[in-house]
């Protein structure tokens, strides 16, 4: 018995030890040993401006929410500054951000952390030279930065030194609302700079490649670049230690350089050095690469033969520039490890994109009504196919009537999903056509999962370009002609769907962009498609003329479905007579054996991946389901 003592009690000890050093470790864990996850399915949000017109000027933020809601936005960007949190209790938004979240229409909800009270702003001041002339400028970041991060509640109620103002601010919005948000950036366009310094190349004076951005190149800073990685292991470090599950990001970068910059700097004020007190770079404090894009800066490139640019402004272009901004992130975090070798891959989410519907007669931006639609759609489907975790949308309506637009905002107030709302009420606000198309494409595949395999067997070329989504076995699929031409959306490319998918017998159900509006579906018998620049969603229907599919689901299940070397075949009730049949979308019989119990293991290794049909068939009739082999 006095063994049997000893022996559990050791266990115990040693469970204990465990458990204690696992607690130790997580809470010194950072994002270069384990990066937290985005949970959920990939989703459209939205960042709002400021409407002091809505409603009359009387407007709460529920409101903005309500309309975001209609247009079938999912994410929520929302900046709560430091004075707010000042002058009202730090759970002021608390019953707002609830709203959001419990009337089940915002699954992300986003902080965006930025702007120090005038009594925490830093004393700090740089002279810049601007006109050739001497400007001084006051830092805009947060005093007492380097003060202790925590202080185990010796000069307050909280773990945190409150003579941290930063630490603090981040404490406290943390702990009133991490109930409800999940993701927490870090700055604003930290990288926003008009010094050329942010486009020269190694090796010239004043690069952002060889040497660090100067307090006067950081717009929204001023203040030395290390003070971005310092507030980079703040926000981590406090964010962690409230809710592990909370995701860092940082906030709407938009330059290669800075990326670089902030992985091969600490936070040590001393020239980012590494020191035992600054012993990590900026890349182990956070866990997503936020980021944004507007592409109607830059779809153009430089013909050196000719001296001149040439343009391609149309949606795909845009699309790519997106994606291209990933991929260009992506190559500095594989150059500092973050490749899931030497440390974990980093996340992605774009934190404010679109583009101007309007074309600017004194700017040579992409702008049209069409343009933006399809650029809106077609990101929709971009954003899944480059495992994009979320995309913020700017904005949630225009803030001008388009006639009143020029181009001194440079297209900003005319990138809303919504026309003008300051002239609007919650009851007359009204989608424009961007809004009709992206409230169309979430609505229909929100609840569809993107399928590389059935995608790949799409055999796109050059000129088509789509995906196939999935729920279990139901098959959506979006496909649209691509767009080459400058300020054109103008593109017709025929396209035949492969056997696997339909035949020359197959009803297609249509949707088109505005689908959400109208309600219109048309259909089509057979499988050749006149594809235009405006994505279609397309819902295979596979008829049998014998039975229904729900019918056929209480007669026999097939299990797992989707599947892909094997799939279970169980009936409800034996008969000596019944045959499985597999065909394939277009009837053609690939496959076929007596079904002697109420149990079969199908091998579907002598199957293509693609969608089957299944029957049984004996003298009471046939049942027919469908089989998605991967």
């Amino acid at each position: 018995m006095d063994n049997q003592r000893i022996l559990f009690r050791m266990q115990f000890l040693f469970c204990f030890y465990l458990i204690f050093f696992d607690a130790i470790y997580a809470q010194n864990r950072t994002a270069n040993d384990k990066i937290t996850p985005f949970v959920g399915k990939f989703s459209f949000g939205v960042s709002p401006s400021y409407y002091d017109g809505f409603n009359g000027g009387n407007s709460p933020v529920s409101n903005i929410a309500d309309l975001a809601k209609r247009a079938k936005m999912r994410g929520f960007r929302q900046l709560v500054i430091d004075q707010f949190m000042l002058d009202y209790k730090p759970n002021y938004e608390l019953n707002n951000f609830k709203y959001f979240v419990e009337t089940d229409s915002i699954n992300i909800l986003s902080l965006y952390l930025n702007t120090p009270a005038n009594s925490h702003r830093s004393t700090d001041s740089i002279t810049c030279t601007v006109n050739n002339s001497p400007v001084r400028y006051r830092s805009e970041s947060f005093a007492n930065l380097y003060e202790s991060i925590w202080d185990d509640s010796l000069n307050g109620k909280t773990p945190i030194n409150d003579n941290n103002y930063y630490a603090k601010y981040v404490y406290d919005l943390v702990k009133s609302y991490n109930k409800y948000v999940k993701v927490y950036e870090v700055w604003n366009a930290p990288d926003f700079s008009n010094s050329l310094n942010v486009e020269r190349i190694k090796g010239d004076p004043g690069n952002w490649w060889d040497g660090n951005p100067s307090p006067c190149d950081l717009v929204y800073l001023r203040a030395p670049f290390t003070d971005y990685v310092r507030m980079l292991r703040i926000t981590y470090e406090v964010v962690k230690s409230v809710d592990s599950t909370a995701v860092v990001a940082l906030g709407s970068i938009s330059r290669e350089n800075f990326l670089d910059a902030v992985l091969r700097n600490t936070d040590n004020p001393d020239g980012g050095k590494v020191t035992s007190a600054y012993p990590l770079k900026g890349g182990a404090y956070f866990d997503v690469v936020g980021y944004q894009s507007l592409p109607q800066y830059t779809l153009k490139e430089w013909d050196d033969k000719l001296k001149i640019f040439k343009y391609f402004r149309h949606s795909d272009a845009g699309v790519a520039k997106v994606i291209d901004t990933k991929s260009k992130f992506g190559n500095i975090l594989q150059k500092y490890g973050y490749n899931d070798t030497l440390y974990p891959r980093k996340q992605f989410m774009v934190s404010k994109v679109n583009i101007p519907r309007k074309q600017y007669n004194d700017r040579d931006f992409i702008g049209s009504v069409e343009a933006q639609r399809n650029f809106l759609m077609k990101l929709y489907i971009a954003g899944q196919k480059n495992d994009l975790k979320y995309v913020n949308l700017y904005t949630i309506g225009d803030t001008r009537d388009e006639s009143a637009s020029t181009s001194d905002l440079e297209g900003n107030d005319l990138m809303g999903l919504y026309y003008n709302l300051n002239k609007a009420t919650t009851a007359t606000a009204t989608l424009n056509q961007s809004g009709v198309g992206v409230k169309t494409m979430v609505s229909l595949l929100e609840k569809y999962d993107y399928n590389v395999t059935m995608t790949d067997s799409l055999k796109l070329n050059s000129k088509v370009d789509g995906a196939v989504f999935m729920n279990g076995v139901d098959t959506l699929i979006v496909l649209w002609a691509k767009t080459t031409t400058d300020l054109s959306e103008v593109s017709n490319v025929s396209y035949t769907l492969p056997s696997l998918f339909a035949s020359n017998t197959s009803l297609l159900d249509m949707y088109p962009w505005d689908y959400s509006s109208t309600g219109i579906i048309s259909q089509q018998s057979g499988s050749t498609l006149n594809l235009t620049s405006s994505p279609i969603i397309i819902k295979l229907n596979i008829y049998t003329g014998v039975d229904d599919e729900k019918l056929a689901k209480t007669y026999f299940n097939i299990y797992p479905n989707p599947a892909q070397k094997t799939a279970v075949i169980s009936r409800q009730s034996e008969n000596a007579n019944t045959y499985l049949r597999v065909t394939d979308i277009s009837g053609r019989q690939l496959y076929e054996l007596p079904m002697e119990s109420t149990e079969l293991q199908l091998d579907l290794r002598m199957f293509e991946p693609g969608i089957y049909q299944v029957s049984l068939r004996n003298e009471n009739g046939v049942r027919v389901q469908k089989l998605v082999i991967e």
